[in-house]
């Protein structure tokens, strides 16, 4: 039926639905947007009461992850207390290095010398010596066990003060300038007004001085013959200086575990056979005077040969290269030669013998020796 009021009901209705259709779109949209924040604060609470939400990244010992170290900015607790902040925890802390410029102490041990605590602690075997000039007035080779030695930071002379020294003097006569001395740390130098006592030590850092005596007064002389069976580098005659401490010093320093590499003492074998790399260094065993030193010809190649000048003496074979002459003092720590494999040699080691008053004796009974 088409009545005027009809017309007009139908006119109305039509609008209504499509402005329903219009803001379903809406509608779902806005419930997305709740269902996703609702979703959001409830994993939020559920990880800060201790609920895991990923697994756990497992690093090596020596790894740290960046995001496993707490943010400084972040609270300690979620009840928003921002003045509690958290601790940063560096586990790499790196210790600055900074030169030591203290005297330090070191107690001498069985077999040590003024040369191997040297290398051991990096210095020149003149500074230990000119740090301990008074303790070694007999000479600076000549240190026993249990003798407590001043040991400088760095190279240098470190000095004790007499009267009548200045600045200027003192460095001239170590070969470094005036400020080398006033800018050392431990010196305690007033530059505007330096002031140095008598008997105060100050440091001179790179001093050179005088040649060190290293073997001690000469006292004994003794008569020294070669049988011809050696070869003719021998030196005979009166030979001077001062006998062997009796403190054996390991001839072999870069051998620090005291290996044999060859051949043992026996009764057709008169020494060790101690392991040498070709061009590690060959110490003397004590303090001596070299009374071979050359070309051997029966099978020992370039030789060195100490009078110890108390009845020991020590022959040192097959080097590559001999760093002393005959007659030259020694004391033991001292380098005399090179390692190598000259004369009847199979390869690089250091043939080692020991003799008291003509007779070998097996140098186990000194050291202790690892076959």
């Amino acid at each position: 039926m088409t009545s005027p009021q009809g017309k007009s009901t139908r006119a109305v209705a039509v609008p209504w639905r499509w402005l329903l259709l219009g803001a379903l779109p809406i509608v779902l949209v806005v419930a997305g947007f709740l269902f996703w924040q609702n979703l959001h604060q409830a994993s939020a609470s559920s990880a800060s009461e201790g609920s895991p939400a990923a697994p756990a990244v497992v690093l090596l010992p020596t790894e740290t992850s960046a995001a496993s170290l707490p943010n400084p900015a972040v609270s300690l607790s979620s009840s928003g207390d921002s003045s509690a902040i958290r601790p940063i925890i560096d586990l790499h802390t790196v210790k600055p290095k900074r030169p030591n410029d203290a005297i330090t102490f070191y107690t001498v041990q069985q077999g040590d010398s003024v040369f191997s605590i040297a290398t051991q602690l990096g210095l020149k075997p003149t500074t230990i010596a000119w740090a301990n000039i008074g303790a070694l007035m007999a000479g600076a080779g000549m240190i026993s066990p249990g003798q407590v030695l001043k040991i400088p930071p760095l190279d240098g002379v470190y000095y004790q003060w007499q009267a009548g020294d200045t600045l200027q003097s003192v460095a001239t006569a170590f070969n470094v300038s005036v400020e080398t001395i006033l800018s050392f740390p431990s010196n305690n130098l007033n530059p505007l007004n330096p002031q140095v006592l008598p008997g105060d030590y100050v440091m001179v850092p790179g001093g050179t001085s005088t040649t060190v005596n290293w073997a001690g007064p000469t006292s004994v002389t003794e008569d020294v013959s070669y049988n011809s069976f050696l070869g003719p580098n021998g030196c005979g005659g009166s030979k001077t200086g001062s006998p062997g401490a009796g403190a054996w010093v390991w001839p072999a320093p870069y051998d620090t575990s005291h290996l044999l590499s060859g051949n043992n003492f026996s009764s057709w074998h008169p020494g060790v056979d101690i392991l040498e790399l070709l061009g590690w260094p060959i110490e003397a065993a004590d303090r001596g005077v070299v009374t071979y030193a050359g070309w051997s010809i029966v099978g020992y190649g370039n030789l060195v040969v100490i009078n110890h000048l108390d009845g020991w003496e020590t022959y040192y074979a097959h080097l590559s290269e001999i760093e002393v002459a005959c007659g030259d003092q020694v004391v033991g720590g001292q380098q005399i030669g090179l390692a190598g494999t000259t004369g009847n040699s199979t390869g690089p080691h250091l043939h080692f013998e020991m003799h008291y008053n003509g007779s070998p004796v097996d140098p186990h009974t000194i050291y202790n020796i690892i076959p």
